[in-house]
């Protein structure tokens, strides 16, 4: 293949590996910003969780001091455990009665009163039949540091959560105030609102014991719930970093697993978008994109001046030497053209003539 034959597909080459170059690192950005963005995201996600179970604890701690401090429900408190008879079993019917009425004034879930071991005394909604709380994180550390303490309760398909109370302060040493609120998707929406709308963050909370894993609470569609718990194993395992999920519609998220209140059985799963905020990344795109088009510009001109600065005088620079080869003729001269290097050899070459011109007259 000839010279002039070879140096444009050189520089077509060199064009398109420049192209394909450029176009790595686009796609490299992108996917990098993506992950970036996603990531902070999910950041911004579980600070939002946070701070929406910090103020749903404030919140029913509030309601609970409510109770306590109701005259009339300590009267009735201290008129069954007075009253009470060796041998027979306090008649909490009174105390139930004013429980189910605040219950319902303060629209909670459940009210329950226990004594020093956890036991329930009365209560409005026996979870399951359950009848004593000793063994759970939340009465334990009230118990232990006399202050309300709160967590969650799974019980099948609803989760309550609950805020222990001591009533030592009330005048009651061995007895303890149980209030649970049922998690709605009034929880769900306000962990959306207090991360922000641009995050697309959609919050589904799943029970995971011996019974399976189900979903509780769900800000999704119902028909996508089943890809998230599908996908439950790998999300427990992510980490903070998070786990992309593709669902049936082409939709892809980043997910996150993160447990409730310190619970064993019930999680919150956070997703968001796994390119992160389209608005931010395509702001980040148009300078990038910017830079590519510049460095594929001066590829261009880099590939056009040396293909006129360097290989045309160099064509020329052959043409005369072959033609001067070839006939013999040595009073051919080669003009200054080119870089300095081509210079010098067009020189170089002329006094190579001159000499020969002279040895050849003696």
């Amino acid at each position: 293949m000839r010279a002039n034959t070879k140096r444009p597909l050189l520089a077509a080459a060199c064009l398109i590996a420049g192209i394909a170059i450029c176009a790595a690192i686009l796609a490299w950005h992108e996917w990098s910003l993506a992950r970036a963005l996603a990531s902070h995201d999910l950041h911004g996600a579980r600070a939002a969780l946070r701070a929406t179970e910090t103020q749903f604890a404030r919140e029913i701690t509030q309601r609970g001091e409510t109770i306590a401090r109701n005259q009339a429900v300590t009267a009735y408190i201290g008129q069954a455990l007075d009253n009470t008879l060796p041998g027979i079993e306090p008649d909490y019917t009174s105390v139930v009665d004013l429980l189910e009425e605040r219950r319902t004034q303060m629209g909670l879930a459940m009210v329950a009163m226990l004594d020093g071991e956890g036991r329930v005394l009365a209560t409005t909604d026996r979870l399951s039949g359950v009848r004593e709380y000793g063994a759970t994180p939340a009465f334990i550390a009230a118990k232990r540091g006399q202050r309300p303490e709160h967590g969650l309760l799974v019980d099948g398909d609803r989760a309550t959560r609950v805020v222990v109370m001591p009533l030592a302060s009330y005048g009651f040493s061995d007895v303890f105030l149980m209030l649970g609120e049922a998690l709605t998707p009034t929880f769900t929406q306000t962990v959306v609102e207090t991360s922000g709308s641009a995050t697309g963050l959609d919050v589904l909370l799943l029970a995971s014991d011996a019974a399976g894993t189900r979903t509780l609470v769900s800000s999704l569609p119902a028909s996508t719930n089943g890809t998230v718990v599908t996908n439950w194993s790998t999300l427990r395992a992510s980490g903070e970093q998070g786990e992309p999920i593709a669902f049936p519609a082409g939709d892809r998220r980043l997910a996150t697993s993160v447990p409730m209140i310190g619970s064993t059985e019930a999680y919150a799963v956070l997703l968001v978008p796994a390119g992160g905020d389209a608005q931010v990344r395509d702001a980040a795109r148009w300078p990038v994109l910017a830079g590519v088009v510049l460095a594929l510009l001066a590829l261009v001109m880099t590939v056009w001046w040396v293909m006129r600065r360097i290989f045309a005088p160099l064509d020329e620079v052959l043409r005369v030497a072959e033609y001067a080869a070839d006939t013999g003729d040595l009073h051919l001269r080669m003009p200054d053209i080119g870089i300095p290097q081509m210079k010098r050899l067009a020189t170089a070459f002329n006094r190579i003539c001159v000499r020969a011109s002279i040895s050849a007259r003696d």
